[in-house]
């Protein structure tokens, strides 16, 4: 549902450009690639906030609906782009020579955990320098994370068969790393 919201302006968009603005198709085309990427990375940041969120939920016990696992809240505070920050820190440290992006992997991991419990409300950035304190601190369980998602993402096919177990085991592993109880009474 969300690629096509975001290929239906795009689209729109680049007809538009070639139509109106009597642009070229190949650069209706570059355009349509800029916006659409644009809108692919906007909706992968609101998912990925919105399962921490709802992940966080589970390993507590907390009472969840699985509507909110696919319910998208357009609100600065149910969002953030620290997933689009990673992303392009651990790209950049792998393209140097791997183990830079690794460690950052390694020691930055749970950032949107932190993001999630609410620890950064006014500066979500703020969960980089914490997420590295804490992983500091909980240094074999970030590398045992850390391999398990690894070896589970080229076993598995992570996001169709383990991507859901991935995320709860790195909220569970978080909440165990930061000290606060797991589980609790089901819903």
């Amino acid at each position: 549902v969300g690629i096509v919201i975001i290929m239906i302006p795009t689209v729109l968009a680049m007809w538009m450009l070639v139509t109106m603005v009597q642009f070229g198709p190949e650069l209706a085309g570059l355009c349509g690639l800029f916006l659409g990427g644009l809108g692919f990375l906007t909706l992968v940041n609101y998912m990925m906030c919105r399962h921490a969120s709802f992940f966080m939920k589970i390993a507590r016990g907390e009472q969840y609906s699985f509507r909110e696992a696919l319910r998208v809240e357009f609100r600065s505070e149910s969002q953030t782009l620290l997933p689009l920050i990673f992303g392009v820190i651990v790209g950049i440290g792998l393209l140097m020579l791997v183990v830079p992006g690794v460690y950052v992997y390694l020691m930055m991991w749970p950032y949107l955990w932190i993001w999630a419990d609410r620890q950064t409300p006014d500066r979500p950035v703020d969960a980089f320098p914490l997420s590295q304190e804490l992983t500091k601190r909980n240094l074999s369980a970030s590398l045992a994370i850390t391999l398990l998602v690894f070896v589970g993402s080229f076993v598995g096919q992570a996001e169709i068969f383990t991507g859901s177990f991935i995320r709860l085991l790195k909220a569970v592993a978080y909440l165990k790393m930061s000290g606060q109880p797991v589980g609790g009474r089901r819903h």
